[in-house]
């Protein structure tokens, strides 16, 4: 009797304990808890109104956004449509909608917004899952969540540093313009704008200069293979550059091939035929120093600019305002011209060479060397850092390996940038010009053959003091010999 009554006292004294934690529980935590939920919900309802007023800087309003003006490169053309080159800050060029192609729309969807033509710019879905397996399961691989319309906003408003808050303020600026855009432009508008915006790496900007730089084609003919390869470089453009990585860029292309499938964009046989295919690399890069004519269109920049200015009183930007210029160059004769000047330089250069030996052609004229030293790069940089003469020319005596230009092509070499100035110094150039003698039509032009080694103001000086070493060439060569 007495043992069921110890027992039954036990049983009674733990219930109470029980039920005196269970009291403290509801009297302190869950009122702890909704305190702290409710703060949170205030101060980042707070933080979003002061992000929405415009106190870490103006948002976009909706006109702002419905006169969105990218930069656009200028280009240049031959006679009969060819492009020669282009004039840019950032290598860009805008196309419609209409002529995008619809397997680039397709894969941009499936890789990166898979709910892009249901959710108003915002995928609390996608966003959602983030957070989760990024937060609580340190899983960084689920990207940053942000929808097309978010990768745009953007894309369009570079981001900016806020102290602590760079991230929160940043994600929550895109997340209002994004919601702002999907209220200007429709659905296509916005896969337009963006395709065209976006960056491809290699200072290749929008989908069409994309094309044209990888593919050597418009990006109206890309098909579906080559417009995954584009795509799977947005997530890291250099890691997936099919040029400089075509392993990781064939991974990635797959990887979007079998995102379209499951998006019902592609049938499972024609994706797995595109997942045993090659690359297709067409890689033509055309830059300022690079393609038709370089050194001509370097004077027809400046022509170009003085007739707008003096002629139609219009001041224009060739970096940025998208100008189209044709010229009268024939494509055909500038490429036997530049193959002629590159075959015979590469003869006189031989015998320049074999001429003057290990000797300096401006052994009479020291200061010739002088110049082209002090005009450097290297030098100037080491007289910017504050060295002296004496450390600057130790510096520059010491090897390093480098690129230079020796006919016909570049080649590395070991080579200090001392010695570097002395190459280029003996390196001949040439001028060469066709003329229509009727029309007057200049239909092609050769120009300084070394323009794109050195930089407009180092071409300067190289010009003039390298046109000083031809003549001695000519007088040694052929009038004193």
């Amino acid at each position: 009797m007495t043992k069921k009554r110890t027992t039954h006292k036990r049983t009674a004294k733990k219930s109470s304990v029980r039920s005196n934690r269970q009291s403290s529980f509801r009297k302190y935590i869950i009122p702890f808890v909704l305190k702290a939920v409710g703060l949170s919900i205030g101060v980042a309802f707070v933080f979003l109104l002061f992000v929405y007023l415009g106190v870490f800087g103006r948002l976009p309003s909706k006109d702002d956004l419905s006169q969105i003006n990218n930069d656009i490169a200028s280009e240049v053309y031959t006679e009969d449509g060819v492009l020669m080159g282009k004039y840019y800050y950032q290598n860009r060029m805008s196309i419609e909608n209409k002529v995008i192609s619809q397997h680039a729309k397709n894969a941009l969807v499936a890789t990166e917004d898979k709910r892009f033509f249901q959710h108003k710019g915002l995928d609390l879905l996608s966003l959602g899952r983030v957070v989760v397996k990024t937060i609580l399961f340190r899983d960084k691989a689920q990207g940053g969540g942000s929808t097309i319309s978010q990768q745009l906003a953007k894309n369009l408003y570079p981001r900016k540093q806020y102290g602590p808050f760079t991230m929160l303020v940043n994600k929550s600026r895109e997340i209002f313009v994004a919601s702002r855009i999907e209220e200007v432009y429709s659905k296509e508008e916005i896969l337009s704008l963006y395709l065209n915006t976006v960056p491809f790496g290699e200072d290749v900007y929008g989908i069409e200069a994309a094309s044209l730089r990888f593919f050597s084609k418009h990006s109206s003919d890309l098909e579906a293979k080559e417009a995954a390869v584009l795509v799977g470089m947005l997530a890291a453009n250099t890691a997936y550059n099919p040029r400089l990585n075509p392993k990781r860029s064939t991974k990635r292309r797959n990887i979007v091939l079998d995102r379209m499938t499951e998006f019902g964009f592609l049938n499972e046989k024609e994706s797995a035929e595109l997942k045993q295919s090659d690359l297709g690399l067409a890689y033509h890069k055309i830059d300022h120093n690079t393609g038709i004519a370089p050194y001509f269109r370097e004077m027809i920049r400046k022509e170009a600019l003085r007739i707008l200015e003096d002629e139609y009183g219009e001041h224009y930007d060739l970096y940025k305002d998208g100008l189209k210029i044709y010229t009268t160059i024939d494509p055909t004769l500038q490429e036997y011209a530049e193959e002629a000047v590159q075959q015979h330089m590469a003869v006189l250069q031989r015998e320049f060479k074999n001429h003057w030996k290990n000797r300096d052609p401006w052994k009479m004229q020291p200061s010739v060397f002088s110049q082209a030293l002090h005009a450097s790069q290297r030098y100037k940089s080491l007289k910017a850092a504050g060295k002296t003469e004496d450390e600057i020319l130790a510096k520059m005596k010491e090897l390093t390996r480098m690129r230079i230009f020796a006919y016909p092509e570049e080649k590395d070499v070991n080579l200090s940038p001392l010695d570097s100035v002395k190459h280029y110094l003996k390196i001949l150039n040439t001028g060469f010009m066709v003329m229509d003698p009727h029309s007057g039509k200049v239909l092609s032009w050769v120009g300084v053959s070394i323009i794109n080694i050195f930089s407009t103001t180092m071409l300067r000086h190289v010009a003039r003091l390298v046109l000083l070493l031809n003549l001695l060439f000519i007088r040694q060569r052929y009038w004193m010999a």
